[in-house]
């Protein structure tokens, strides 16, 4: 049975109107389907109107919230782009200024005679246009004819409109129907015309599968979007980004290679250059990369932060603690350079400037479980009986705050029971 979908309010006052599109849409072998059935998924609804053969929308200005006349509009707009032809309904067409232009179906439920008998006619003759099949018999009444209807008409807008719900529900974290939506989409972009936009959509589209873990799936994606525009900077990013996260460090590298020949004063893709070098253990290269990185941006804490990895990778410490001081300068919250910068000085025997770093971390974020650990470490090396339980104090609460290596962490807890004891 052919789906017609009412978009009304999900209000009692309404269900009269719905009662008697329901019955003229029953006489004509048609099944009628509106909000109600949808509840307040907004996905349910998409769905629902995508699958109805054709819209009947009742647009009367009598709506008791400023929220359903939005829901109203937004309904219409997806409809219309969703290619459907929408039948206008209207019981106060005069207080309508924004559909003057428009012809509408006026009804009143006190002539609900006249009501039945004008809807009837005027689905009769959607039904031919949008070549529906269904049946009336019993009554001499007309089919409207085209040119007559109360109609908004197809929009060729499905792409769009699929592109903006993939994007309302990536922002509601709901990854695998934002896929759908892309997919249909990326589905519906495939003239010459389009090309660019469906570019953009396999870069979205790729997003959502690294959300859900298809790690090789969005490479593809970022592949597609990169064969399609050339010149796709943030498509050669992100595809270096998702290569990198699977490993693949070298084809990674190139990638940012790429992004850097397409715009060489982006000190970002500098800094991923280096990060990368520092992995291989290129380590004059990734120095390079990251000078160039400061050059461009001098204030560009990463780019300090990063290239104090590479002098720790090296045993040239002082140059690391200098690198990490600076991204400090330019960013007092950088909790990641007072961590490392603190297991520097452990690391050369400052352990008073490596204890200040780890509680410094710990204020700035205190569920920090590797601070807890390091500052455990250093209050043990320090070896006081009152210093080793403040260390296993902290070690039990970097277990507390799901540290990484919780089997290490209660070996020391172990030794540090022992000194005790012995003590």
């Amino acid at each position: 049975m052919p789906k017609i979908y009412f978009i009304a309010p999900q209000e009692p006052t309404w269900g009269p109107v719905k009662e008697v599109v329901a019955k003229v849409c029953d006489s004509l072998g048609l099944e009628s389907i509106n909000d109600a059935e949808a509840g307040e998924s907004l996905f349910h609804r998409c769905s629902l109107i995508e699958h109805a053969s054709f819209v009947i929308a009742d647009v009367s200005s009598k709506y008791k919230k400023l929220t359903t006349l939005m829901e109203l509009f937004y309904e219409v707009g997806y409809a219309q782009r969703s290619q459907k032809s929408i039948l206008l309904i209207s019981q106060n067409i005069g207080e309508l200024p924004f559909l003057t232009e428009k012809k509408i179906l006026g009804y009143s439920l006190e002539q609900k005679e006249k009501f039945v008998q004008d809807l009837t006619g005027a689905l009769m003759g959607m039904c031919k246009l949008e070549k529906v099949r269904y049946y009336y018999l019993g009554q001499s009444i007309d089919a409207w004819q085209a040119d007559t209807l109360p109609l908004l008409p197809r929009m060729d807008q499905a792409l769009a409109n699929y592109s903006a719900i993939g994007d309302s529900l990536v922002m509601e974290e709901k990854y695998e129907q934002a896929y759908e939506e892309y997919s249909r989409a990326i589905l519906k972009g495939g003239t010459e015309k389009l090309q660019n936009q469906q570019a953009y959509l396999f870069v979205k589209r790729a997003f959502v599968n690294k959300k859900l873990g298809n790690m090789e799936d969005a490479i593809y994606d970022y592949s597609q979007a990169i064969e399609i525009k050339k010149d796709y900077l943030d498509a050669y990013i992100a595809r270096g980004m998702a290569l990198y996260e699977c490993q693949k460090y070298e084809e990674a590298l190139l990638d940012f290679h790429e992004a850097s020949n397409l715009k060489p004063d982006f000190p970002k893709i500098y800094v991923l250059k280096g990060a990368m070098h520092r992995i291989l253990e290129n380590y004059d290269e990734a120095l390079a990369q990251l000078n160039q990185a400061i050059s461009l941006s001098p204030k560009y804490a990463h780019a300090f932060f990063t290239r104090a990895q590479v002098y720790v990778d090296r045993k040239e410490f002082p140059k690391a603690i200098e690198d990490y001081s600076h991204a400090i300068s330019i960013d007092k919250e950088y909790t990641e350079a007072y961590l490392k910068r603190g297991i520097v000085f452990m690391t050369i025997g400052d352990l008073d400037k490596a204890m200040a770093n780890f509680n410094k971390v710990i204020e700035l974020s205190p569920e920090n479980s590797d601070a807890y650990n390091y500052r455990g470490q250093v209050i043990f090396a320090k070896a006081h009986k009152e210093y080793h339980e403040l260390a296993i104090n902290d070690w039990k609460k970097a277990m507390d705050l799901g540290s990484r290596n919780p089997q290490q962490l209660a070996e020391k807890i172990a030794i540090a029971s022992q000194k005790i004891d012995l003590e």
